[in-house]
């Protein structure tokens, strides 16, 4: 898939809702389509897992259909004061039930990732590529979602269940 909308609140619906083409809310409202919908006749358990804050959702969140989400956590209701650094969801995801039940699930990790302003996006300790210009600042994102992906990936490898990761 690819964002169909170059905003948040825009390509988030269009994303889980697969919507087509501009002007779709209609079809995002039925939610015929969504994918937690299209998970829970799967007979999946469904997750919704987010970096941000409940305030930075509050145009998305009934967009995502919340009623056909088992387990929604964002920043917010993880306890922190605004938005907050990837890592913290996979520390929740580690420690929480999510990766321990044996039920075949289905689960979206909601990442700040490459968001401005950048020197947020990371830790103050994580800069690779130096604060000195925007681009610098851009590209330590990059190599923190880098390492993100990477510690996700070696995290369901160690859990030695069978896993589909789409990023």
């Amino acid at each position: 898939t690819f964002s169909s909308g170059v905003y948040t609140d825009t390509s988030i619906p269009m994303i889980l809702n697969v919507a087509k083409k501009a002007n779709a809310i209609n079809h995002i409202i039925s939610g015929n389509n969504n994918l937690f919908n299209l998970a829970k006749k799967s007979n999946l358990g469904t997750y919704f897992l987010s970096a941000q804050s409940e305030d930075s959702f509050s145009y998305i969140k009934n967009y995502l259909h919340p009623r056909l989400i088992d387990n929604y956590q964002n920043a917010t209701t993880l306890g922190f004061s605004g938005n907050t650094l990837d890592h913290n969801i996979l520390d929740y995801l580690k420690k929480s039930e999510v990766l321990q039940s044996k039920k075949k699930k289905f689960i979206i990790l909601n990442m700040s990732g490459s968001h401005e302003p950048y020197m947020k996006k990371v830790p103050s300790t994580f800069q690779p590529f130096g604060t000195d210009s925007y681009i610098d600042q851009y590209d330590n994102t990059i190599a923190y979602t880098d390492l993100y992906l990477q510690k996700l990936y070696q995290e369901l490898k160690e859990s030695k269940k069978k896993y589909i990761l789409i990023y």
